[in-house]
């Protein structure tokens, strides 16, 4: 890009920038996105007849979808991106123009989409109901409603999330965990 427009690389400032990751899972994408359901406050809506999910905020976008059925592959190929709509949200990334890109702000991208991930609330549909007491199975039914969520106060959904990830915990096959270990991979 630098010789194509005659400058240098620290006059290409981005405006808008987008980082993912596209992992290999051993399971169908839908089993997950169809469990995701808010962060920070703001939830999960789905395009593309669910095969594509997203939360919108001021200055990013939360971006989960199916890229292995987008290019019509046979592999289980999860996207997880960010796109920052407002350079606000990776000024502490230090990425400003091209000439800041290196190893260590992809580093620092990279443990940025990790922490955006790892906030993601979502329901397990892989949960075992037969260990569950009638307390539970009613609980999760709350549980797997964006709705609930969303008429929650802020301040009151901290306690009934860690009782949804202690049964996701407990009973479930932790797709998240699985997503967020090939993250780490």
């Amino acid at each position: 890009l630098s010789t194509l427009f005659d400058c240098k690389t620290n006059q290409m400032e981005f405006k808008n920038v987008e980082f993912g990751l596209n992992l290999n899972i051993p399971f169908p994408v839908k089993q997950f996105t169809k469990g995701l359901l808010y962060h920070y406050g703001k939830i999960f809506t789905s395009q593309r007849q669910q095969a594509y999910w997203q939360c919108e905020h001021n200055n990013y976008i939360i971006k989960i979808y199916d890229k292995g059925s987008q290019y019509g592959m046979s592999e289980n190929v999860i996207r997880v991106e960010i796109k920052v709509t407002r350079m606000e949200e990776i000024k502490p990334i230090g990425i400003a123009t091209f000439e800041d890109i290196n190893t260590s702000t992809l580093k620092k991208a990279y443990n940025h989409l990790l922490e955006r991930f790892e906030e993601v609330v979502y329901y397990d549909r892989t949960i075992d109901k037969k260990h569950l007491t009638k307390i539970e199975l009613i609980k999760i039914k709350e549980y797997s409603n964006q709705n609930y969520w969303m008429d929650l106060k802020s301040t009151l959904r901290d306690r009934p999330k860690k009782k949804l990830n202690v049964l996701i915990e407990n009973y479930s096959d932790r797709l998240k965990a699985q997503i967020r270990d090939a993250m780490m991979e």
